[in-house]
């Protein structure tokens, strides 16, 4: 499941970068105790900082998609008390959106399919 709202990250930030022979995608990995956290990193379109919080709603969609992608990833993530939001972006400079998970002590198992 994480690997789908990872994937779907990515995803989005291709659609970004529109074919931009410059653009750039970075997936980073961090422990930020008691949180492990993802960030998709990319230099495409960027998102309106009024749009921050919208993207992550039922339905709406920037690209004339369902709107389901970034939604159903929020459920999901929430679902293991986990979150996703944009941490920043700058229009065709920096776009970073976080997944922020708590971290699971070694001798505990996660319900979380990796």
């Amino acid at each position: 499941e994480l690997a789908e709202v990872v994937d779907n990250l990515i995803s989005n930030s291709v659609d970004s970068l529109n074919g931009n022979s410059n653009g750039e995608i970075e997936v980073v990995l961090y422990r930020k105790p008691p949180k492990v956290c993802i960030d998709v990193i990319d230099n495409g379109t960027g998102i309106e900082e009024s749009k921050w919080n919208l993207i992550f709603e039922s339905g709406f969609s920037g690209k004339g998609s369902t709107g389901l992608g970034l939604y159903n990833s929020k459920i999901l993530l929430n679902k293991y008390g986990g979150r996703i939001f944009v941490k920043q972006s700058r229009c065709n400079e920096r776009t970073i959106l976080t997944i922020e998970l708590n971290e699971v002590a070694n001798d505990q198992s996660s319900s979380f399919n990796h």
